[in-house]
């Protein structure tokens, strides 16, 4: 069984657009994205979503957050086929697997300002 794996998706940052990135699944099951927002300006609304890309490279969302991110903390979501999904103590879980190409689409509803860094873990 592999060992699960961290790495920074966005480094902290302030942002008023939507932002894609893109990754490739060797060999994960599933994925624990971590949102730490640090400040705000004005209201920002901002929805974390997961997409799958297809094989003539369209990318189409399989699951997005059940709300919008707008004040500062830390928000967690975790990705897992098989999970238990009242048992997570973190913002939100969906039960889905996690695809071989896949990317975290930051969906910004507004201009206003937030500033994030995103961590992933992907799990074994």
């Amino acid at each position: 069984m592999a060992e699960n794996e961290s790495k920074t998706l966005l480094a902290s940052a302030a942002r008023i657009a939507d932002v894609t990135v893109e990754e490739r699944n060797h060999r994960w099951r599933g994925i624990l994205i971590s949102v730490d927002v640090t400040a705000i300006v004005a209201t920002p609304l901002v929805r974390p979503r997961i997409q799958a890309k297809d094989n003539a490279g369209a990318l189409y969302t399989i699951w997005s957050a059940a709300a919008d991110i707008a004040a500062t903390g830390k928000f967690s979501y975790l990705i897992y086929p098989g999970i238990t999904v009242a048992a997570f103590v973190g913002t939100e879980a969906a039960n889905l697997p996690l695809p071989l190409v896949w990317a975290l689409f930051m969906d910004h509803v507004d201009a206003d300002s937030i500033t994030y860094s995103v961590k992933l873990d992907y799990l074994s």
